[in-house]
């Protein structure tokens, strides 16, 4: 693919991907991510703040709708939760947001958690038939 990011990987291998592409040109020295297999990213280093997914739908419940308000509600269904140090916390926030700001970088991410499952295990690329084709 593309993009890189292939539905026949593994789920943890394509939150990796989409990790990378959302948290591209952040310092990763104060924050790290922790799977729901607690499996770790970028590396197994200790951060100051661990971003915690709680499911494989947690990134595309946090970022496919686009705004503050998907973001915070994601937070609110416990999607995922930031341990650690608050400042550091807030630090993510804002960075996960300014990404909401940039279409696209919008778009970019829009293609890749497509392809990440949603809340009950599925993608939106498992769902919607594609009976379209291209010439």
């Amino acid at each position: 693919m593309r993009h890189g990011i292939s539905s026949e990987k593994p789920v943890e291998e394509r939150t990796r991907h989409v990790l990378s592409e959302v948290f591209a040109g952040y310092p990763l020295e104060k924050v790290g991510v922790r799977l729901w297999d607690d499996s770790l990213w970028p590396d197994d280093r200790h951060r100051s703040a661990t971003l915690a997914l709680k499911h494989p739908g947690a990134l595309t419940r946090m970022f496919l709708p686009g705004t503050e308000v998907g973001l915070a509600e994601a937070y609110l269904r416990n999607d995922f939760d930031i341990e650690g140090d608050i400042d550091t916390a807030f630090e993510v926030g804002d960075f996960l947001l300014s990404r909401l700001d940039d279409w696209k970088k919008k778009l970019k991410l829009g293609g890749l958690l497509i392809r990440l499952p949603e809340g009950d295990g599925s993608s939106i690329m498992q769902r919607v038939p594609m009976s379209f084709t291209v010439a």
